[in-house]
């Protein structure tokens, strides 16, 4: 349970034939963008995907864990941030939805 109290969730498919429905909605709904590679880690991840996951470089595809949509109040998708995007850099968005 990697230490944490609260319920864990089953892992589910967020690329390819056997998408989870929550992805496809967000992925239809929403823009990848490319990694940002002024990140520490951001050529090194790109590297990982061209050589491991390319097709996780295609079309509206889930690039790697961490990729985060930010969701308004109606349920509406109003960003999405790839990995390389932190957490922290995005409290003015999430602030001016609150």
């Amino acid at each position: 349970n990697y230490g944490v109290s609260f319920p864990m969730f089953a892992k589910i498919e967020v690329n390819g034939e056997n998408t989870h429905p929550l992805y496809k909605y967000l992925k239809a709904n929403s823009i990848a963008k490319d990694l940002d590679m002024s990140h520490e880690i951001g050529s090194k991840l790109l590297s990982i995907l061209q050589e491991k996951l390319p097709q996780n470089l295609q079309k509206n595809n889930i690039k790697w864990n961490f990729t985060k949509f930010l969701v308004d109040k109606k349920g509406e998708i109003v960003a999405r941030f790839e990995p390389t995007y932190e957490p922290l850099s995005l409290s003015n968005i999430i602030e001016e939805l609150i």
